[in-house]
């Protein structure tokens, strides 16, 4: 028998005998299809973490839209705009949803403006119900040189799970975004009777 007869005869019988270790040895040591094995691991976390990112900043910039609404509807409590033109809680309403820019369901935002004689007296305790949604919010923005509170708040509901259930107030996947503005009424002169 020649040498090429033997070693062919080897590999023969090698594969009638051996054949599944070997296999076995050539899929480990293959590392063509690690890359892919890998972001097939890496990527159900890469994407849950990129979109608790973004969920988080845009919480973040509707907490900031909020409180530029805030701050303006309180300019115009202060320097007695709201006061003089007989303005209802809907037109301050609708006034404080031009502010918002339509980022967010204004049916949704609560209001609470309520009016103090001094600073000592201000009370910035939230009274909620079972669900952590405000109750007996009130719209009385003061006169002249009264204390004013004005309070703007939104229920965001969470889409990312992991990040809904981190910040959710009461295990709702939600919580309440809060901008308040406390300053004193201008002495603006009061028109009418």
């Amino acid at each position: 028998m020649s040498g090429i007869d033997r070693t062919v005869s080897r590999r023969a019988s090698g594969r009638r005998s051996g054949w599944p270790g070997r296999l076995l040895c050539r899929l480990v040591g293959n590392r063509a299809g690690n890359v892919v094995v890998e972001l097939a691991v890496a990527a159900p976390v890469l994407a849950l973490l990129f979109a608790g990112l973004l969920e988080t900043a845009t919480v973040m910039f509707t907490n900031s839209i909020m409180e530029g609404a805030a701050s303006e509807a309180g300019r115009r409590i202060r320097t007695g705009q709201i006061q003089q033109a007989g303005t209802t809680l809907d037109t301050f309403r609708s006034d404080l949803c031009t502010s918002l820019f339509n980022i967010m369901d204004c049916s949704q935002i609560v209001i609470d403006v309520r009016n103090f004689t001094d600073y000592s007296g201000i009370s910035l305790t939230l009274q909620v119900d079972e669900n952590g949604d405000p109750v007996n919010p009130a719209f009385s923005p003061g006169g002249p040189e009264t204390i004013t509170l004005v309070r703007v708040m939104y229920r965001w509901n969470f889409i990312t799970p992991l990040i809904g259930h981190m910040l959710s107030d009461n295990g709702t996947n939600s919580t309440l975004l809060i901008s308040t503005a406390v300053f004193q009424n201008e002495p603006y002169a009061v028109t009418g009777p």
